[in-house]
């Protein structure tokens, strides 16, 4: 339904002649919590506009709660869900990864079986949805030393891809450049791109949250970041 949506919206834009016709629509998306396709429409909006119009962040308080549970920061988790779902609530995958944050049905079954905070979650509503990805990010997290690349990379390919990366990587581990220059060679397109665009929606929801300048460097890294 939301990819069939999708498509039409594309449609409609591409009608469109001017940046301001672009964001008034996106504004109109958002006025009917459409997430995804304001997202998507504010995309469209040539530089220089209003970027923040691209980074809402509706379900606030429940990502504030999960993040606080999890221990993951709320810029991280929001920047993942941007991503995998543009806040589209009843979004479900060709796969059947369902949700805010597309949690897999066999996934989510494991973590109500080992996970106590996630015993009662439930898959379809948005808390337990929540609940149950927050805390599947948190175990990558936790598994790579609590880096928010290779925590993002696992999420998306699975945690097996990045230790088979990792074990083959004979670029820098270290220092500044070290994520970048991993992520660049991440060898599979879809999940490069995803883990660059997860780390790009961080800065700018730590920016909007934090309400100062960022860097990339603090979520870049193959190492662990400080939460907050």
């Amino acid at each position: 339904m939301y990819y069939d949506a999708l498509s039409e919206w594309d449609h409609d834009l591409s009608t469109l002649s001017t940046p301001g016709q672009i964001k008034a629509t996106a504004r109109m998306a958002f006025q009917q919590q459409a997430w995804l396709l304001g997202i998507h429409a504010s995309s469209l909006i040539p530089h220089g506009g209003d970027w923040r119009q691209g980074y809402v962040l509706p379900y606030a308080d429940e990502i504030s709660g999960a993040a606080n549970q999890t221990g993951l920061r709320r810029a991280f988790l929001a920047g993942l869900i941007r991503q995998e779902s543009g806040f589209a609530f009843g979004i479900r995958s060709d796969v059947g990864a369902q949700g805010l944050m597309q949690v897999m049905p066999a996934t989510a079954e494991w973590l109500q079986s080992h996970i106590p905070a996630a015993a009662d979650a439930d898959l379809h509503s948005i808390r337990g949805n929540l609940v149950l990805g927050s805390n599947y990010l948190s175990l990558q997290q936790q598994s790579f030393g609590g880096s928010e690349l290779l925590a993002a990379a696992a999420y998306n390919a699975g945690p097996g891809a990045p230790k088979r990366w990792l074990g083959r990587w004979d670029g820098p581990t270290q220092g500044p450049w070290a994520g970048p220059i991993f992520t660049a060679n991440i060898p599979y397109r879809q999940t490069r791109h995803y883990v660059q665009s997860v780390l790009t929606n961080t800065i700018i929801y730590a920016a909007i949250l934090d309400r100062q300048a960022q860097t990339i460097w603090p979520q870049w890294q193959l190492k662990a970041t400080t939460p907050g």
